[in-house]
Order: C-alpha cells, then sequence, then structure tokens
C-alpha cells in the first residue's frame, strides 16, 4: 500500500492508532490530542511512526538508509539511489558519504491530504540538492534526462 500512490491516502480501520501493538505509540498519539479509533492513510501512520521514533532517536531512518547503503556497496555496487530524503538529518548522513542530491519535480502530483501536507516529512522541498530534473514528461523522457544528469556530475568528479 505504500508504494501505490492511491492507497497511501486511504484512510484504513486496521490502521487506526489504536490497532498498533506498541502502546507507546498509542499513548503518544492519545497524549498528542489525536483519536485511537479514526481510520488513518499509511502515509498518516509512517509520518507519525517516523515523529515517534525519531523523539529519541533522531537519525533512526538515516542509520538504517547508512546501512543499506554499506551493504549495496559491500556487493560491488557504485551508484546507488536513495529515493524520498525526508530531512536534514538524512541530507547530512548522505553528504557525509559523498552523495550528491538530486531533486525530481513533479508538477502534476495533486495535493496531499490536510492530515498529512503539513507533516516535517512533506517539507523536504527546503533540502539542498546539488541538481534539479523536472519530470513533466513521458518516462523516456525522465531517463534521458537521468542519464545525462549522471553524465555531466560523473564528468564533474572526474575534473576535479
Amino acid at each position: 500500500m505504500l508504494t501505490v500512490r492511491e492507497t497511501k491516502e486511504l484512510p484504513i480501520p486496521s490502521l487506526a492508532a489504536g490497532m498498533c501493538s506498541d502502546p507507546a505509540f498509542m499513548r503518544w498519539i492519545a497524549d498528542g490530542g489525536d483519536s485511537l479509533t479514526e481510520p488513518r492513510s499509511p502515509r498518516w501512520v509512517m509520518q507519525r511512526w517516523a515523529s515517534f521514533k525519531r523523539r529519541f532517536i533522531p537519525d533512526y531512518y538515516a542509520r538504517i538508509v547508512e546501512r543499506w547503503i554499506g551493504r549495496q556497496l559491500g556487493c560491488g555496487w557504485n551508484r546507488i539511489v536513495v529515493t524520498d530524503l525526508r530531512d536534514t538529518v538524512e541530507w547530512t548522513m548522505l553528504a557525509r558519504l559523498g552523495a550528491q542530491v538530486v531533486r525530481v519535480h513533479r508538477p502534476e502530483l495533486a495535493a496531499l491530504p490536510e492530515d498529512t501536507a503539513m507533516h516535517v516529512s512533506e517539507q523536504h522541498h527546503t533540502i539542498k540538492a546539488q541538481a534539479d530534473i523536472l519530470n513533466d514528461g513521458s518516462l523516456q523522457a525522465l531517463a534521458d534526462a537521468v542519464v545525462e544528469l549522471v553524465d555531466s556530475m560523473s564528468a564533474a568528479v572526474e575534473a576535479a
């Protein structure tokens, strides 16, 4: 459900916060004034879970991604794509690893529902990027733009 845009926004009774097996998360939700019984969307749940985990471990997701990158490098991959960069903690980890951040703009996307649109994770457009790609055409046009950008970034690294 998290990989299909339409279902990311679909409120589902089984995703109500009170259905969670973690009592601390349920207390945190209730203490924040949110309902434990209201059906929630997968996006809402993931946003709140991230906020809950990051209260005491600000780099919770960055650590997971860094371990994944390490496994990819260990397998011999040297061009790795990390999608959904959400906050400066993740950006800092990627910068420390020498990554280049590219923002892909998709102007045709519908606006997010109010209960998820203002969450801190949706403010990712403020994160510094080394390059931008406009994704407003065909898949082939996007692929061509990516290849062109990778070639230009590779040339810049070689020249340095």
